[in-house]
């Protein structure tokens, strides 16, 4: 049975418990160095930060564009990945 959490819930599970690669750092994705730097930058250094941003959040980010986007989306699906979805997060099974 899957149980939807509200986010104000979210709170009592460590973000390990959904992803537990979720906080190894951004470098482990090996982006190109600009696009490394750009989400530095913006303060994202944990996959886990970059995993719950949809493409909006990542393309309002300064010195990220079009070509930056891309590339994140093809290293994070080739790894059976998605940026977040505008839905509810926090699915877990009971």
């Amino acid at each position: 049975m899957i149980q939807i959490i509200k986010r104000k819930e979210l709170k009592e599970y460590a973000i390990e418990d959904f992803m537990p690669f979720a906080i190894r750092p951004i470098e482990d994705l090996e982006f190109t160095s600009r696009t490394n730097s750009a989400l530095k930058g913006n303060e994202i250094f944990l996959i886990a930060q970059l995993l719950l941003k949809t493409e909006w959040d990542v393309l309002k980010l300064p010195n990220i564009g079009k070509k930056s986007l891309y590339e994140i989306k093809d290293v994070i699906e080739s790894r059976g990945w998605h940026l977040k979805y505008n839905k509810p997060f926090g699915l877990k099974k009971s």
